[in-house]
Parts: structure tokens; sequence; C-alpha cells
């Protein structure tokens, strides 16, 4: 009875700090990288861009950065008062001047921790925008290299980044159309790209949680003649530090794009169900027309390829481990009795 207990508790420890380490990285990826702007000091009254002005569900907000306090540590964003700034035709008046959130990488909430983004670097890449109910007025500031029914994509050179959705926007459309619920969904293929290489190493690591799993298992039934099997249950527990030790590895290159994280819980599967299945409908159709989506979709079928591979490997990895043990042990037990 002991002995299950002490194997039960291995599990749960091993499990503890397979949590910490994977909540302190979930942490990181999950705050939200904006861009500030200032209000020019030298006008005789504050303004700024009229996209600064974030709009969800709930109505229009802006947002300003302050050093957290108490518990409440690091920079954070906090929802200016309503009737500190005013909307003009082409720009948002203001009662003070300082710094202001213009851009984000994912929708805000007041309170929440950012990490300020000022030393831009920029790159090439390709934006998709969305559109569920038709294609509105554009600027004219880009011109779409493929178009579908809904759905368009521009090619844009020396971009800043990380992409932001409404930096995004605020190039293609014209800013009468921002507040417009049909603004749509615009999206950057590289962003997506680099989301789809990172699949591997979150299927390592459910490989590597699978392999555990199943070693516990089978150390768990050894356990209950523990004075035989000592040297498989030392050794067994010295491959599940061993598989702890990469943990940590693994979580320092998953890098996740912000712009592709759902706004309160990394493992909202509805989310990622509705923001991928719009963005692959999308390219199906636009890869008729568009080299980009037609590689990003072949690109998406190797990852997931691969994914399911790594995750098939760290079950079959585990049930080959036993088997061999097993076949050494049958195989020792023979010459004893010879």
């Amino acid at each position: 009875m002991k002995r299950c207990v002490l194997c039960i508790f291995v599990l749960i420890l091993w499990g503890l700090a397979f949590c910490t380490m994977l909540s302190v990285r979930i942490e990181q990826l999950m705050i939200p990288e904006v861009v500030l702007t200032q209000a020019d000091e030298s006008e005789p009254s504050p303004h700024i861009a009229l996209d600064s002005l974030f709009f969800d569900d709930t109505g229009m907000h802006l947002y300003r950065p302050r050093e957290g306090t108490g518990w409440e540590t690091g920079t954070r964003i906090y929802e200016e008062e309503i009737n500190n700034y005013s909307v003009g035709e082409n720009q948002l008046d203001l009662k003070f001047f300082g710094s202001y959130v213009r851009y984000a990488s994912k929708p805000l909430r007041s309170g929440d921790e950012i990490s300020i983004k000022s030393d831009l670097e920029n790159r090439d890449d390709t934006w998709l925008a969305i559109f569920p109910e038709g294609i509105p007025q554009l600027s004219g500031a880009l011109t779409p290299t493929a178009e579908a029914e809904n759905a368009l994509l521009f090619n844009v050179t020396d971009t800043p980044q990380p992409f932001m959705a409404d930096r995004a926007k605020s190039t293609i459309l014209p800013v009468t159309e921002l507040a417009n619920e049909n603004a749509g969904s615009f999206y950057s293929l590289s962003d997506v790209k680099s989301f789809l290489s990172q699949l591997p190493l979150l299927a390592a690591l459910l490989s590597l949680s699978l392999f555990v799993l199943i070693l516990w298992v089978y150390s768990f039934v050894l356990s209950r003649r523990a004075k035989e099997n000592r040297a498989k249950l030392i050794f067994h527990g010295v491959l599940g530090v061993l598989a702890l030790l990469a943990v940590p590895l693994i979580l320092l290159h998953i890098a996740l794009p912000s712009s592709l994280l759902p706004q309160y819980r990394i493992t909202d599967a509805a989310y990622y169900m509705r923001e991928f299945g719009e963005i692959f409908s999308a390219l199906n159709i636009l890869a008729k027309s568009s080299r980009e989506s037609t590689e990003l979709l072949q690109y998406a079928g190797k990852m997931q390829a691969m994914t399911l591979v790594i995750v098939g490997f760290g079950i079959f990895l585990g049930v080959i481990f036993i088997l061999i043990e097993r076949l050494v042990r049958n195989k020792s037990v023979k010459k004893e009795k010879q």
C-alpha cells in the first residue's frame, strides 16, 4: 500500500513540476504586444490618430499604459474615461497629453499586462483580409494580389513586426470604416506559418508526457515487487527526471505569435477552430490564384503529419521500452532456470 501511494505521489509531483513550467511559459506568451502613440505637446491641444480607438461588443475604448502596483506588477493598460476624449473628424481630441495605446497584437481589457514594442523590426509579409458580409470600400493604399468572394490577399513590403491586425486594418480600410461591423478580420500569413511551425514542439511536449505516463503505469506494476525490481524502478525514475529537464528546453523554443492567440485562455479550442477554420477556408478559395496560399496549405499538411508522427512516436517509444524490458527479463529468467 505504501509503495502504491509513493508511486502516485511521484506522478503528482512530476505533473506539478511540468504544469508549473508550462504555466510560466503560457503567461509569457499571453501578454499582448502593443505600440504606443504620443500626444504631441507642441500642439495647442492634445490629440492622437483616430485608429487608437479599440472596438468590441461593449463599444469603443481608449487605453493608456501605467506601471502596476501591489500584486499587479509590470506595465499594464487601463481604460481612459470616456469624458476625457472625444471623436473628431480625423483624430481623437484629448484632455491630457501623454502616451496611449495605438495598436495591439490581440484584443485588450483594462488591467492587462502588456509588452511595449518600440524598436520594431520590418519584414515582407502577406496579409489575409476576410469580410464575411462582402468586401467594403478600400483605402487604396495597397492593391490586392488575389481576390475571392469575401477575402483578399495583400503583399506588403518592409512592414513593422510583430503583426497587429488593427494596424493592417487602418492601412487597408478608410478611417470611416474602422468601426464598421463589416471591418473584417485580418491575418498575417507569416504568423500563420510561424504558428504551424510550432506544432511539432507542442507535439513533443505531449509525446514526452505520454511516454512518462506509460513509464509510470509500468513502474506502478513493478512496484508491487519493489525489491526484485529496484534497479528498474531507479532507472525509470532517472528517465522521468531527464524527461522533466527536457521540458524547459522545449518550452524556451515555443514562440506562438500573439496575433493568433485567444484573449483569455490559451486552451480555448473553440477559438482555434473558428479562427483557423476561417483562415483555411479562405486560403482554399484563394489557392486558385495565389501561390502563397497554395504553399501555406501544403506546409500546413506537412506540419500536421509531423505532429501526428511525433505524438505517435512517444506512445511507440513507451510501449517498445516496456516490451524490451520484459523480453530481457524473460531471457534472464530462462537462464536462471537452466
